[in-house]
């Protein structure tokens, strides 16, 4: 993606670090959002995170800064989501189905990982480009927002957190 818009090998290369380090801070921010949060108010805001990366691949400028950026916050959110799924799942079915339920989110998101590339893949080859894709991944990432947002109150009262 950031080849394609002409970015240098090098900035190819930092941007693997850059995410990877980004995806760490997502995933230590998220578990301060989750303590604070509802998680109605946390899975509609953190996904909000991968849909203005979309937004940004899609509408900002075609350069390789750009790309950057859209796979930064697109990183931001996953780390983020990583945390706070876990705690969402146990504040809304406990901790007797959390297994099943971990389990069924998770294969679900793997599945995902492993065909969403393909599909990225076959947009590209029919379009010319992967504005195909970032539309549909901006498409989800906004239902991904309207569902977090959507789900009832967490059943128990937060614990307040001290800082």
């Amino acid at each position: 993606i950031i080849a394609e818009r002409r970015g240098s090998p090098a900035l190819v290369a930092s941007c693997v670090s850059a995410m990877a380090a980004t995806n760490t801070a997502g995933r230590l921010l998220g578990g301060v959002v989750i303590d604070r949060l509802s998680a109605r108010q946390a899975l509609g805001a953190v996904s909000a995170f991968s849909a203005a990366g979309m937004a940004v691949a899609l509408f900002g400028p075609p350069t390789a800064a750009a790309a950057v950026a859209a796979l930064l916050l697109t990183m931001a959110s996953f780390g983020l989501l990583t945390t706070t799924i876990p705690v969402a799942l146990t504040r809304h079915v406990g901790r007797a189905l959390f297994g099943r339920a971990y389990g069924l989110v998770f294969f679900s998101w793997g599945l995902a990982g492993l065909s969403a590339p393909w599909a990225a893949g076959g947009l590209y080859d029919l379009f010319g480009g992967y504005g195909a894709a970032y539309a549909f991944s901006l498409g989800a990432a906004v239902l991904s927002c309207l569902a977090g947002a959507s789900l009832p109150a967490d059943p128990a009262p937060l614990a307040s957190v001290k800082a």
